[in-house]
């Protein structure tokens, strides 16, 4: 939809093609690039569910005829409201520090639901006065804008920073931090305006450094579980900052298109004492920073590996035991870091025990990524025809890209001579976006794997100010 915004934007008529219940995020999108008019093409079902003869009478009687329609200029139609929901245009006009409401608990909690201002859990009432506490921890004006979020156009404040840090229940000494999270959600690479894509990738932030003791997040048992509060509402701060201002909504909203989605993770914190103790360095260290500051990373995470339990004292035995579980859950997907290439971020999180083991055989971060780079290995035949193919691209061929034919040029193979189901391609084409931190349980001897969702949500870092 936002093509089609840049070419009616330089005045030539065009026509957005689209399927059944994306219609609403289309118009709705529109309305947001400012769009007077939108024209359609709305194909009827499951595209990747009808066969092929179906496929083609739905082009030729429904899709045809309304792009003929659309770039002939009749028939075009105005965007839809954003969200199939009552709400009173004079909400829409509400100035920052505005009182938009007042009642008891309840009253406010069904006020800010019906406006869609909620995630659907209990929230804490932005008061002005909580809010301007807030905006005070972050020694920065309200009025400072930190970027533009799509797909709603909104201006990422510090004052909205504050006001949706209340309403997920956070201190008012987490703002520098926060701040610092949206600073990388802003980033135009991390691409927030395609976090309403089916996958339903949720954001991952893992903070590193001094203000992780500080601030009293947990990095031990039960590191990702909700229970600590901030671990808890950063997490939630997230997720409910890309609803608010970047305008993601699951339904009665239309911007977010999750096939499933599930919940928001909590901030991951380093076990930077563990770290320093076996000699590797924090992720802050490894995305280029100072040792001396504290960081917030966020990306994009569309699966968690099972519980990956692995015994030995040796290096090997371990990565043996992780690398075709972190395998399993990269999948077929991996075609997409080949497709995009290599732009494939993954995070691997040990217990301390495991992280001992290995860097007690003399093994760097370096020395296991490269490792788990060529064990972890997928056939091309998987990628090609159950990923790729079933995901609409079809024609793709893992082998034929640029990376697949490099790969298979260094081992002495004809890309243009070789069967798919006789190749096996490594599941991570550039080993070195997979991140490695030590957090977890240090009485047990488990890793996780943390697979991002392409060039959507790469993983971004940034500094915390005044941590």
């Amino acid at each position: 939809m936002r093509a089609a915004a840049v070419v009616e934007k330089a005045g030539v008529r065009s026509v957005a093609l689209t399927a059944t219940g994306f219609d609403l995020q289309a118009k709705t999108i529109a309305r947001a690039e400012g769009l007077r008019s939108c024209s359609l093409a709305v194909y009827p079902g499951v595209i990747m569910t009808d066969g092929p003869d179906v496929f083609r009478g739905k082009i030729h009687d429904t899709i045809l005829p309304a792009v003929l329609t659309g770039l002939t200029g009749e028939g075009g139609e105005e965007p839809a409201a954003p969200a199939p929901v009552d709400i009173d245009p004079a909400d829409l006009s509400f100035a920052p520090t505005d009182v938009v409401c007042r009642g008891d608990l309840d009253e406010i909690q069904d006020f800010f639901e019906d406006r869609l201002w909620s995630d659907g859990l209990p929230i804490v009432p932005p008061s002005l006065d909580k809010v301007r506490e807030f905006v005070d921890a972050s020694g920065r004006n309200g009025d400072d804008v930190l970027g533009v979020l799509l797909p709603a156009h909104r201006e990422a404040t510090v004052w909205s920073i504050a006001a949706n840090a209340v309403i997920a229940g956070c201190r008012a000494e987490y703002m520098p931090l926060l701040i610092a999270v949206v600073e990388c959600l802003v980033d135009p690479d991390f691409r927030t305006c395609d976090a309403g894509s089916t996958p339903g990738w949720e954001p991952l932030v893992t903070v590193s450094g001094p203000v992780v003791e500080r601030l009293k997040f947990n990095y031990g048992a039960g590191a990702a579980r909700i229970g600590r509060r901030a671990n808890s509402t950063v997490g939630r701060f997230t997720r409910l900052y890309m609803r608010n201002v970047a305008g993601l909504m699951i339904p009665p909203g239309a911007t977010d298109q999750a096939a499933f989605g599930y919940n928001f993770h909590v901030a991951l914190a380093e076990n930077e004492a563990v770290l320093r103790e076996i000699g590797w360095p924090t992720l802050r260290e490894d995305e280029g920073f100072s040792a001396s500051v504290s960081t917030v990373s966020v990306q994009s995470v569309v699966t968690i590996s099972a519980a990956m339990y692995s015994a030995g004292s040796t290096a090997p035995q371990h990565l043996n035991t992780i690398a075709p579980m972190f395998c399993n859950t990269i999948g077929p997907g991996s075609c997409y870091g080949q497709y995009y290439h290599g732009e494939l971020y993954t995070l691997l999180a040990m217990c301390p025990g495991v992280a001992a083991a290995i860097a007690g055989d003399g093994w760097s971060k370096d020395d296991v990524r490269a490792y788990l780079g060529e064990k972890m290995r997928i056939n091309a035949a998987i990628v090609n025809d159950r990923a790729a193919g079933s995901s609409g691209a079809h024609g793709f061929r893992v082998e034929h890209t640029a990376m697949g034919r490099r790969v298979l040029e260094a081992q002495g193979i004809d890309p243009d001579s070789v069967r798919s189901e006789d190749i096996d391609m490594p599941a991570l084409v550039d080993i070195d976006r997979m991140a490695i931190t030590v957090a977890g349980n240090p009485s047990r001897n488990q890793s996780r794997a943390f697979v991002g969702n392409h060039v959507q949500g790469i993983r971004t870092t940034r500094a915390i100010k005044d941590a």
